[in-house]
């Protein structure tokens, strides 16, 4: 099992101190090794979810199984298994297509220079 979390539903008022705290701070054996709070690039807002990563197996199982949906700052937190980012995914392989083939212009079109336009005045 992984030991990253995603914990979301979480209150703009809470930072990296009241999650740590949520978690435990290193009581129950949980210890929070890692944390990241996802702020807005432009207004540097809280996003409302982080990423925290514990420090063993058992310990998020004991997360997952007694903290998600108990309420912080007056909200029920969210916390899920993470997933595996876009940008460390290995990217899938394109096959190359056929290229289309291209067909010689019509001998009168071509001669013409009007492209296969008429010419009307």
């Amino acid at each position: 099992m992984s030991t990253k979390l995603y914990v979301g539903n979480l209150s703009y008022d809470v930072d990296e101190s009241a999650l740590r705290a949520f978690f435990g701070n290193g009581q129950n054996g949980r210890l929070v090794t890692r944390l990241r709070m996802v702020v807005d690039a432009v207004t540097g807002q809280r996003r409302g979810f982080a990423f925290v990563e514990l420090n063993g197996p058992e310990q998020t199982a004991d997360a997952l199984a007694t903290l998600n949906g108990r309420t912080l700052m007056g909200r029920p937190v969210v916390i899920r298994l993470a997933h595996q980012s876009q940008s460390s995914r290995p990217k899938p392989v394109r096959v190359a297509r056929p290229s289309m083939s291209l067909q010689p212009m019509p001998r009168q079109a071509a001669m013409s220079g009007t492209g296969g336009k008429s010419a009307s005045r």
